[in-house]
């Protein structure tokens, strides 16, 4: 009888940096191989996502979550001295963990699943041609200009006083005060600040994305969720990240937590065995529908 206990996993980066995450095998193995790979959110560490991925190999989708750089499994001792961006962990990270993914059954279907930032970055990566499905929950354009004015002064706050300063008096960026993620590399502060100053985001032409990237070039499926209820990836915002996978077959979906029968969605909570399944479900059965 196969193991379906989740397995520790590491592959190194596409520059050989040690990455480390987890496999979650399927608890019945269909006629068609599928595997997902999780993209966390901007230092969102794997493990959060643990009762979502045990959800997908109980739908017989093979799922591998893993960290970023700096981040949980994948943390170095002091986070001063990495050398990460947030260009990076898509170019460099996801694009190791999709190459893993595929080594792991070269002739099954991939599919990338990101939360947040985590879903934006898909494009960074030609190992995006891999993918025949891309799901983003709360995967958002962090332009400031695009959230209420509430959440807009608070995203001010961060990017123009919060995080330089911070920044350069620890050589960090400590997230983990402030918000549920982890502390962030400085390099990768620095970039994602730059862009949620521009309209177009990280698409602005002073960032050359658009031109060395490859959002462009997926043309599969993409489903885009996102929540009535989530302050921080709003209609607008994510309706502006999809916009980014322009050749993609895009499904949107917003809904509210009475939809779904939650009491929360949010940013985080959507991944709360409490509040998430039947949004679990809805992403299972797209990731096996025809």
């Amino acid at each position: 009888m196969p193991n379906l206990s989740p397995m520790k996993v590491s592959f190194k980066s596409r520059d050989g940096f040690p990455l480390h995450g987890e496999w979650h095998p399927a608890e019945h193995q269909g006629a068609s191989r599928k595997i997902a790979i999780i993209s966390p959110g901007m230092g969102v560490p794997a493990r959060f996502y643990r009762p979502f991925a045990r959800f997908l190999a109980k739908s017989q989708i093979e799922v591998l979550i893993f960290d970023f750089r700096g981040i949980g499994w994948s943390a170095v001792e002091d986070l001063k001295q990495l050398r990460a961006d947030a260009t990076m962990w898509g170019s460099l990270d996801l694009a190791a963990a999709i190459d893993f993914a595929k080594l792991q059954a070269p002739d099954s279907t991939l599919v990338g699943i990101g939360h947040s930032f985590g879903g934006s970055i898909f494009g960074f990566t030609e190992n995006i041609r891999y993918l025949q499905k891309l799901v983003h929950v709360c995967s958002q354009s962090g332009f400031y200009g695009l959230f209420s004015w509430k959440v807009r002064l608070y995203h001010l706050f961060n990017i123009y006083l919060s995080m330089p300063i911070l920044t350069r008096w620890l050589g960090y960026y400590p997230a983990h005060w402030l918000t549920k993620s982890e502390a962030l590399p400085a390099g990768f502060v620095a970039e994602w600040a730059a862009w949620c100053q521009r309209p177009d985001y990280f698409m602005d032409s002073r960032f050359n994305i658009r031109e060395k990237g490859y959002h462009g070039d997926y043309t599969a499926p993409l489903l885009s969720l996102s929540f009535s209820d989530d302050s921080f990836a709003t209609r607008n915002s994510v309706d502006r990240m999809a916009s980014f996978y322009s050749n993609s077959q895009i499904e949107r979906r917003h809904l509210s937590p009475s939809e779904v029968n939650a009491q929360h969605l949010g940013h985080f909570e959507v991944f709360r065995p409490s509040n998430g399944r039947i949004v679990w479900k809805m992403i299972a059965e797209w990731i096996q529908s025809p």
